[in-house]
């Protein structure tokens, strides 16, 4: 998020606060005012025969029935209110199949939503003219392209400054990604189907593959794989992690059904939540002695996974970064039964002592 906010790309939602706001004030309102009122109602029509347990039942019973009502309510209004809000502010613009935002006060700069269905092929062009104004399209919008299963092309324009993450998740037929040459943000190499990010910070250059296919070849310079990069490119059945690659993102390959091995090469420190969540043919991950951390959910779901090679003489740490809830990188009822851990020989009882790793079926040293 820091990184968003430096470059522009974060918006304060007031339709979400306004949302939070008007749910907590109603909850106090429960629990503060409708009790008290229920008592004196109870004991001003009967005072003798009044029950605290009988009240206390019927506080509940109201309490239960009024929470319900005013999540349903609230869910509701959001909804409505949300559509409103971005129907008064945003004039809504279709071309070529392909969906935008474009505000109605202020620079008129165009967002992509979301496109036609069914559509094949996209080309996001540098401007869309609405009432004979060229508007830039400087962004991609969170879900824009989601489960567009039949989306096989894409070409990024020159003017597109921010792609969102989740923009690309579930295009499972993505084929060919291609970013014009003139962009200052993006870009793309000869062969690699793939769209990577330009960041600098901290006095370094990074770049981040923030989108890519099945048939991605990751260049060697790349530092990061995005969050969400090749979420669920079911096609997908092999990837080769390059050595410069150090951190690999939030559901990066989530739901690739066609993986069935990976190889962590030994420069990565950081595998993010749900990574390859649900990888559900993987059957066997080399864990290289460079990894230091695994987050939450990293590998669950993998169940097919017979085999884990961990190379790091310290078992690496368990992170819950995002969560409140204690959750294995591991779905620790399949790995007790099913999955074999290997590590050297010397670290075998300190894998034994810590969880999750002591829970797999076995712990054996590497051959």
């Amino acid at each position: 998020m820091a990184q968003d906010i430096l470059r522009g790309n974060f918006d304060f939602n007031v339709d979400l606060f306004i949302f939070v706001l008007f749910v907590i004030v109603v909850f106090f309102f429960i629990f503060k005012v409708v009790p008290s009122l229920i008592i004196k109602i109870l004991h001003k029509s009967n005072p003798k025969e009044h029950n605290s347990s009988c009240s206390s039942c019927l506080l509940t019973i109201v309490s239960i029935v009024s929470i319900f009502g005013v999540f349903t309510a609230s869910a509701y209004l959001y909804v409505e209110y949300k559509d409103s809000v971005k129907s008064k502010f945003y004039y809504h613009v279709s071309s070529n199949g392909i969906h935008y935002d474009i505000p109605k006060v202020g620079k008129k700069k165009a967002i992509v939503t979301s496109v036609k269905e069914g559509i094949y092929a996209i080309d996001i062009p540098e401007f869309v003219t609405y009432k004979n104004v060229k508007c830039p399209v400087i962004k991609i919008g969170e879900k824009a392209f989601k489960e567009c299963y039949n989306l096989n092309s894409v070409v990024i324009g020159d003017s597109v400054r921010y792609i969102c993450d989740n923009a690309f998740c579930y295009c499972s037929n993505l084929e060919y990604l291609k970013v014009k040459s003139g962009n200052p943000v993006y870009y793309s190499t000869d062969r690699c189907d793939a769209i990577i990010l330009r960041e600098y910070y901290g006095g370094k250059n990074y770049k981040k593959l923030t989108v890519g296919c099945a048939n991605t070849i990751i260049p060697e310079d790349v530092t990061s794989i995005g969050d969400y990069a090749f979420s669920g490119r079911v096609n997908m059945t092999s990837i080769t992690i390059p050595s410069s690659v150090k951190d690999i993102g939030e559901c990066a390959f989530n739901s690739c059904y066609g993986l069935t091995s990976v190889t962590i090469p030994d420069s990565v420190i950081n595998i993010d939540s749900y990574a390859f969540y649900r990888c559900k043919n993987l059957t066997s991950v080399v864990i290289s002695e460079s990894v230091k951390g695994i987050y939450h959910m990293a590998f669950y779901g993998c169940n097919s996974l017979t085999d884990v090679y961990c190379y790091a003489k310290e078992p690496p740490s368990f992170w819950i970064p995002r969560s409140f809830y204690h959750q294995s990188p591991f779905d620790e009822t399949f790995i007790k039964g099913h999955t074999t851990l290997h590590v050297p020989a010397s670290s075998i009882e300190r894998y034994r002592r810590e969880a999750p790793w002591s829970q797999f079926k076995s712990i054996v040293a590497i051959e």
